[in-house]
């Protein structure tokens, strides 16, 4: 295997992405808190829930216009709904969409991990592993970490690639 897996965000958002482009009214959020961090719209605590130790999720309305979150001092800004954005703001797009957080994670000893044994197994039981030579210039076999390339929480890029393509290629090849 080439790629390691991408470490996670220690205290953070997964989901959205800073300077994002969100729909005005309910939006997911996803966090890593630092401790017991409250999750901060605007200035002010919102509800959240806690699936497992140290992952936090929330689902905040957000009216139009532009907005702050944070949680355990890292700050995400978001613009809502309708009006001209930021330059340079893309559109969020979750992935996958509308799914809840048990359907690749579960509590393991207290600890938060994957069903699987690796990313790719659970990307498989979605993304049709046929198809993926199409797409990649390697085999599974190589490309055997999914999140090494991709955001499995979603991203404002193209294919939920966290780097452009030819970055993305740069990090094992010269």
């Amino acid at each position: 295997m080439l790629l390691a897996p991408a470490q996670e965000t220690a205290t953070g958002f997964l989901a959205p992405a800073d300077q994002s482009l969100v729909p005005a009214g309910p939006v997911r959020v996803i966090a890593r808190p630092a401790s017991s961090a409250p999750l901060l719209v605007d200035g002010k605590r919102v509800d959240s829930t806690e699936p497992a130790p140290g992952v936090m999720t929330a689902v905040v309305h957000l009216a139009p216009g532009g907005h702050e979150l944070e949680v355990a001092g890292v700050k995400l800004r978001l613009f809502a709904g309708s009006g001209p954005p930021p330059p340079g703001w893309k559109p969020f797009r979750a992935h996958p969409p509308a799914a809840a957080c048990d359907m690749c994670h579960l509590a393991k000893a207290g600890v938060w991990g994957l069903k699987r044994a690796s990313a790719a197994s659970l990307c498989f039981t979605c993304h049709g592993r046929p198809q993926f030579p199409a797409t990649h210039t390697h085999n599974t076999d190589i490309l055997a970490e999914c999140q090494g390339c991709h955001d499995p929480h979603g991203s404002t890029a193209k294919s939920h690639l966290k780097l452009p393509r030819e970055r993305a290629c740069k990090q094992c090849h010269a």
